[in-house]
């Protein structure tokens, strides 16, 4: 539910952070997908870090402090 620089991949509900996080332990290469509403907000459960992302995929609706910071932090994002 939320994609932050700082506070990394984020979900409102604690139970589907868990099994987010399982998918990602499992993964060869972690993508994101969001709508630009989701970049820099931050929920309650965190799922990881952005450091664990490889690629995120979002709107041009995206703030481009978000976007940049997100890119600073070694994730590529791409904006569709």
């Amino acid at each position: 539910n939320g994609v932050d620089a700082e506070r990394g991949v984020t979900n409102l509900n604690f139970a589907e952070a868990e099994v987010k996080r399982s998918m990602i332990h499992a993964a060869r290469e972690v993508v994101v997908v969001a709508d630009g509403s989701k970049i820099g907000a931050v929920e309650a459960a965190k799922v990881c870090a952005v450091s664990e992302v490889d690629v995120v995929i979002t709107d041009a609706s995206a703030g481009t402090d978000h976007v940049i910071g997100l890119e600073q932090a070694g994730t590529t994002v791409h904006c569709v």
